[in-house]
């Protein structure tokens, strides 16, 4: 087993309670950083937001665990809650620009390796928990991962 898949591994047995806490923290280190890059804090959290959809979006499906981890988010980036169907269909008929969104939050992750690997870390760590919040880090979701970490 290697170091990355033992790293999924772990991702997949943190109790779900736990990961509001870690999309919080995580949240507070990168949004400043986004702001000041982004230029305004609606841009920061709209860019912070279409992050944790790509991540949602690794497999190309959601399931209520992601959706629970994501909702906040989107509440806080666009001033209401989605309910999980309207998520779920938003994921749906998104399919078509998957790679680009793909592409999207490699670039981000890119773009704050070169502000901070720290932060590039947090956002890598972050899309990690996302993708195992159902408790299983699929093929698709570890390739997707491992682009952002490169």
């Amino acid at each position: 087993m290697t170091k990355f898949d033992e790293l999924c591994k772990m991702a997949e047995e943190i109790p779900a309670e736990q990961y509001p806490e870690v999309l919080r923290t995580t949240a507070a280190k990168v949004l400043p950083a986004l702001e000041e890059a982004a230029g305004s804090a609606e841009r920061a959290d709209t860019i912070f937001a279409a992050f944790l959809i790509a991540s949602v979006y690794a497999d190309g499906t959601l399931d209520e665990a992601e959706y629970l981890l994501l909702l906040p988010g989107l509440a806080m980036t666009f001033g209401e809650a989605y309910s999980f169907e309207e998520v779920k269909e938003y994921i749906e008929q998104s399919k078509k620009e998957g790679k680009q969104i793909g592409e999207f939050a490699d670039a981000l992750c890119d773009f704050f390796g070169e502000l901070s690997e720290e932060l590039k870390d947090d956002l890598v760590i972050l899309s990690l928990l996302i993708c195992a919040a159902d408790g299983k880090i699929t093929n698709k979701e570890k390739k997707y991962i491992k682009k952002l970490i490169r």
